[in-house]
């Protein structure tokens, strides 16, 4: 009797569920095109851009932990590049504050944050405020964001994609080869995923609240 393979999940090819990703699926059929949304929410956002929806996972257990890290272990305190902070900044319509850890690098000087999930929501916040505050132990930094673009962009992410400590993200979150990088790749990552750079803002803020935080990323 032939054997019956098991059912496709829906978005991952031949039920694959374990290749999930943290922040996505393996085949990248999730990414979610955001040109309707933008039409009906009136958020300034390019075409031809993507956003991979993070998992629950993601969502209610690895940002979390990564929270708690940063914050009351000093995680990414050290080091020249690939520097973990908890970016906190406000909801662009529920005025909510919501806090997200991310990776930055250090490029001429100058602190980026590039967004691997494309138009994620504390991108699309942070581009609407224009200002948030990066949390690292109990010291907060309020700092301006702007996002760049042109050859600024382009600049950054030929220089980001050779970097040894960013090739985890430039592998698993552009899915870009850096060895067979072309034009037409750089292109496609310019478009698709938003980059910004923070740049300080006035003397630190008020002590970080380093309680348990299970709140999730929103608008």
């Amino acid at each position: 009797m032939p054997l019956r393979r098991r059912a496709a999940l829906p978005g991952l090819a031949g039920g694959a569920y374990w290749l999930r990703p943290l922040g996505g699926v393996f085949n990248g059929r999730a990414d979610t095109r955001l040109s309707d949304q933008a039409a009906r929410t009136g958020d300034p956002i390019m075409s031809g851009t993507i956003y991979r929806r993070p998992t629950w996972v993601r969502l209610r257990l690895v940002n979390p932990i990564l929270r708690a890290m940063v914050l009351r272990a000093g995680l990414g305190r050290r080091g020249e590049q690939n520097l973990m902070r908890v970016l906190r900044v406000r909801g662009r319509r529920s005025g909510r504050e919501y806090e997200t850890p991310v990776r930055i690098a250090v490029w001429n000087g100058g602190r980026y944050v590039v967004s691997l999930m494309g138009e994620a929501e504390w991108a699309r916040n942070l581009r609407a405020a224009g200002t948030a505050q990066l949390l690292l132990g109990t010291s907060v930094e309020p700092v301006v964001a702007y996002e760049i673009s042109g050859e600024e962009k382009t600049a950054f992410l030929l220089w980001y994609c050779k970097q040894p400590y960013h090739m985890l993200s430039v592998r698993a979150g552009l899915r870009v080869n850096p060895a067979k990088l072309t034009p037409a790749k750089i292109d496609r990552v310019v478009r698709q995923f938003p980059i910004f750079r923070l740049d300080p803002s006035g003397p630190p803020g008020e002590p970080a609240d380093t309680s348990p935080y299970l709140g999730v990323s929103g608008s």
